[in-house]
C-alpha cells in the first residue's frame, strides 16, 4: 500500500484537444502507481445503461454512435438539474466509499470539473502532445486558457517516456506531501517557468 501525506491524491488529467494522451497517462498511474482510474464517460455509460435495461436494451460500447446524442443530453440533463459536478461527486463519493485508493480522473473536459476536484484536494494536470488533432467542436477545447496545476508533455518521440518520468516525479511528490509549484510548460525545448 502506498502512504500518502494526507489523503490519497486526486489526479484530474485534462487537454485542450482530443488525443494528447490523457488515457495513456492516466493507465499509466494505474500500473505503475496504483491509482484508480474512473472517468466521467464511465458514469454516464453507467447511468444510461441502468435506464436503458428498464425498457429491455443494454448499451454497448459497439453502438456508442446510436447512443451519443442520448449519453450527451443524460450528462447535460444531470449537470442542469442535479449539481453542476454532479458526475464527479459520484465518481469521488463512489471511489471513496471502495476504499483509500489514489484517483485518477482521465477525462476533465470543463473548468467546472477542474474546479471540483481542486475543491476536494485534488490537483489538475494538463496533458499535451504537439500533433494531437484540434477538433474545434470538441468540449476540451473549453479547457483552454486554463491555468492548470501542472502541464506534462506526451512526446511520441520517446515512445512516452519522458511523460511517465514527469509523471513519476509528480507522483512521488504527492506521496511527500510536497506542494506542487505551478508548471507553466514542459515542452521539448522550451524552458519551464520555474
Amino acid at each position: 500500500m502506498t502512504i500518502y501525506s494526507d489523503q490519497p491524491p486526486i489526479i484530474g488529467l485534462a487537454s485542450d484537444r482530443p488525443g494528447a494522451g490523457k488515457t495513456t497517462a492516466a493507465r499509466y498511474l494505474v500500473e505503475a502507481h496504483h491509482f484508480r482510474e474512473c472517468s466521467v464517460g464511465a458514469a454516464v455509460k453507467a447511468e444510461v445503461d441502468a435506464m436503458v435495461r428498464l425498457h429491455g436494451f443494454q448499451y454497448d460500447e459497439s453502438q456508442k454512435e446510436d447512443f451519443r446524442d442520448g449519453l450527451i443530453w443524460w450528462t447535460d440533463f444531470r449537470v442542469r438539474h442535479s449539481s453542476p459536478n454532479y458526475w464527479l461527486q459520484v465518481i469521488i463519493e463512489s471511489v471513496a466509499a471502495a476504499g483509500a485508493d489514489p484517483m485518477v480522473v482521465s477525462d476533465v473536459r470543463f473548468p467546472e470539473e477542474a474546479d471540483y476536484i481542486r475543491s476536494v484536494g485534488g490537483i489538475v494536470v494538463k496533458i499535451t502532445r504537439q500533433t494531437s488533432p484540434v477538433h474545434g467542436n470538441s468540449a476540451e477545447r473549453k479547457m483552454v486558457g486554463y491555468a492548470f496545476d501542472q502541464v506534462v508533455s506526451n512526446d511520441l518521440s520517446d515512445g512516452g517516456e519522458r511523460m511517465f518520468r514527469r509523471l513519476d516525479e509528480l507522483v512521488s511528490n504527492l506521496r511527500l506531501g510536497h506542494r506542487l509549484e505551478p508548471k507553466a510548460t514542459d515542452m521539448p525545448g522550451v524552458p519551464d517557468a520555474n
